[in-house]
């Protein structure tokens, strides 16, 4: 069993677009796959970290899922620094919405992250 996690803009459907900053998307899409290449399960976790007036990072909520990667279309090197550090893998994808993201990552076409974006200029 693999599990993923994706930032999404809504929690509603698979058509939900991935949400292009991990700290502010309203949800994570946790998504549960078989060793077979099924997916068994999808649920939706809220995002109640620091942006939005909670605690705790994106990084811990995703950790604490379990997830064994992350799928972004792209982040800031201190993020991609605190999911890896959980032992996650860092992966971007060519897809709009959460269906194709999935559908990206069952055919092996998504990618490891290596470059952070330019525009990430948040403090340390």
């Amino acid at each position: 069993m693999v599990k993923i996690v994706i930032p999404v803009d809504g929690k509603d459907s698979d058509n939900a677009r991935i949400f292009p900053h991990i700290g502010k998307a309203p949800f994570f899409a946790s998504v549960e796959i078989s060793d077979e290449g099924k997916v068994e399960k999808i649920t939706y976790m809220e995002n109640k970290g620091q942006h939005f007036g909670g605690r705790g990072r994106p990084a811990i909520i995703i950790a604490e899922s379990g997830a064994n990667a992350l799928i972004v279309k792209n982040m800031g090197p201190r993020g991609i620094n605190m999911i890896k550090s959980h032992g996650i893998k860092v992966l971007t994808c060519k897809s709009q919405t959460l269906k194709e993201a999935i559908n990206e990552f069952l055919k092996n076409e998504t990618t490891p992250l290596e470059e952070p974006c330019k525009e990430a200029e948040h403090p340390f």
